[in-house]
């Protein structure tokens, strides 16, 4: 939808003056008008008044950022309408610009909506189409979950399962058939081969996340999308008194399993959004090995073959590689070998193994020539520490061994390699004639990343855009002498700031980033253009980088075609997001520029 923008003229009756009491409001979801004759019967209609009414839900949209009299894209925004002083009244929300707009026959006003009035538009406005099933009248409470929570609370130890994909694709079938799935209640999860319980630290972050009161919400019925598939479970109790928790992160639901029952929930919007950056990285951790099915074919075997030495008795212990280890401790000097990207990025790995830089070690590539490590000395404690390391069991299902990094020292008269693969969590330890092999500990995987991360040169990006002028788009207004306004994000959610910064109502969301409103002129207009407009600003975008997890530490933002563009930047890892309308493009951010790009917005850092 394109909405023209105006100010309102001076003088004229203001057609926004009482939303609070129409006769009779319409509510358009997608391409439905729903006519509710009687608002009363509209579950939610007060709050909704509330919300549109209040000032406080609205932050002022900046003044250089507005269209100044163009075509704005809305894009499909739920509208309500109501009639103020003989003239129809729209207000037009949009989910993903986080906006508002009210228009009349005279006037039309665009706002951001605060980070609360976001919340509560859209809960109250998702279910009122009419193809829209009712809201269940008999929804479950949160009174009924608390045994449940109650347990939660008192309990130590919490486990993850990893839900498989829908029922009738290639991959659900394959793990029925081979046994590689069990259910939990109605729907299907991978087995956990490895013991699936959770580390102390990252079951105390996920406790607090589902014990938050603002988590589970009452469910208002089916949302617009292909049904209820759980992504994950998390599971906690005995076998007794078990309590199971299915969470779908795409229609943004939650299934407690409780005495024999099902209590389905909404999950609230920081709910999901927390649970979207922490269950992937807390299963990446668990590595679903195969210890679980060797430890049902030991139990088998055992009965029927005589002096059956188990598979798990079997597996190298830790000890195996003390020796190798403790010699890093005496201060030998290591070096840093870069690995060569997977072999499943068969584009580039054959590509790569050509390069007359790349050497062998142990069979698997690395780029040439290694890296003097300097001030190592965390990084040789990790690697050193017995605690980093686990009895490795099985072979993992990711297509096979394959080392990000390597590091190399002597051992007395050895050169010992040990290889360290992020996607298996192994790490392989060889002198060229004994070769040791560990799990990893997964804190240990969190702590390498980061301490290799400060060596990567080499590896190139796993994709580059499809349209390489794509970027160069975004970028001519800027060109022309576009306002830019810059905005501070909140602090990362890691800070003990974070939570109640986010609950002010001055914050708002692009590109699923938080930042505060409404912005300021840039302060160094000129710099920042020259560094922006730069052809080489950007590379392909590779990834997380040092295990950082992509945090938007400003967003600047101009016009262009009527077209509001948000370039939200992150300064470690150095990556940044173009986002106009429906359209995100993701780039890594050249080294070159990473230094002037943060002293140009160090004046809107927002202070404590």
């Amino acid at each position: 939808m394109r909405l023209f923008h105006q100010a309102s003229s001076e003088g004229s009756e203001d057609p926004f003056a009482d939303p609070t009491a129409p006769e009779k409001i319409q509510v358009v979801h997608g391409f439905n008008l729903v006519e509710l004759k009687n608002p009363e019967s509209f579950h939610d209609m007060e709050l909704l008044r509330d919300v549109i009414s209040d000032p406080e839900s609205l932050v002022p949209f900046p003044p250089e950022q507005d269209t100044k009299g163009g075509l704005r894209d809305f894009g499909n925004p739920e509208v309500l309408s109501w009639d103020s002083g003989g003239q129809s009244v729209y207000a037009l929300f949009s989910y993903q610009r986080g906006e508002i707009a009210f228009v009349s026959d005279t006037a039309s006003l665009i706002y951001g909506v605060s980070k609360p009035a976001y919340k509560k538009l859209t809960k109250t406005l998702f279910h009122t189409a009419l193809d829209s099933p009712p809201i269940p009248e008999k929804a479950a409470t949160l009174e009924e979950a608390k045994p449940s929570l109650q347990l939660l609370g008192a309990t130590k130890k919490i486990y993850l399962h990893e839900g498989l994909p829908k029922e009738g694709t290639a991959a659900f079938d394959d793990a029925v058939r081979d046994g590689t799935a069990r259910e939990l209640g109605r729907f299907y999860f991978y087995q956990p081969y490895r013991d699936p319980g959770i580390d102390e630290k990252e079951s105390a972050t996920l406790k607090e996340l589902l014990l938050d009161g603002d988590t589970l919400h009452p469910w208002e019925g089916e949302k617009e999308c292909e049904g209820f598939h759980p992504d994950y479970a998390v599971r906690w109790g005995n076998d007794e008194n078990p309590a199971v928790l299915q969470i779908c992160l795409g229609c943004g639901e939650a299934i407690l399993l409780q005495s024999n029952k099902e209590l389905r929930y909404d999950l609230g919007l920081k709910a999901q959004e927390d649970f979207k950056k922490l269950l992937p990285v807390v299963n990446r951790g668990l590595n679903r090995t195969l210890r679980e099915i060797w430890a049902a074919v030991d139990m088998e075997r055992e009965k029927t073959v005589p002096g059956y030495k188990k598979l798990v008795d079997k597996a190298t212990p830790v000890s195996a590689s003390s020796r190798w280890r403790e010699s890093l401790r005496e201060g030998a000097a290591i070096k840093i070998h870069e690995g060569v990207p997977r072999m499943m990025s068969s584009w580039a790995f054959d590509e790569e193994m050509k390069r007359h830089d790349v050497t062998t070690i142990a069979g698997h590539g690395f780029y040439a020539p290694a890296i003097n490590a300097k001030k190592a000395d965390a990084l040789r404690e990790v690697i050193a520490d017995a605690k980093t390391y686990e009895k490795f069991v099985s072979e993992k299902e990711c297509g096979g061994f394959h080392p990000d990094f390597g590091v190399s020292w002597k051992s007395g008269d050895e050169l010992v390699h040990a290889l360290f693969c992020y996607g298996c969590g192994e790490a392989i330890f060889t002198n060229g004639k004994i070769t040791v092999r560990h799990d990893l500990d997964f804190e240990a995987i969190r702590q390498l990343y980061p301490l290799f991360g400060a060596y990567a040169s080499k590896r190139p990006a796993p994709f580059t855009p499809d349209d390489p002028e794509e970027i160069l788009s975004f970028q001519k207004a800027l060109k022309n002498g576009a306002e830019i306004t810059v905005m501070a994000g909140l602090p990362r959610e890691d800070d003990p700031s974070h939570g109640e910064e986010s609950k002010r109502g001055d914050v708002r969301k692009i590109a699923n980033e938080w930042f505060y409103q409404p912005g300021s002129p840039a302060a160094n207009p000129d710099e920042l253009r020259r560094i922006l407009t730069d052809e080489s600003l950007t590379n392909s975008f590779a990834g997380k980088k040092g295990g950082s997890y992509f945090h938007g530490d400003y967003a600047v933002s101009w016009m262009e075609n009527g077209e509001r563009v948000d370039l939200i930047i992150c300064l470690d890892p150095p990556e940044l997001i173009f986002s106009r309308g429906n359209q995100e493009l993701y780039y890594g951010l050249s080294m070159s520029f990473e230094d002037d790009l943060k002293k140009a917005l160090e004046p809107h850092r927002k202070t404590k």
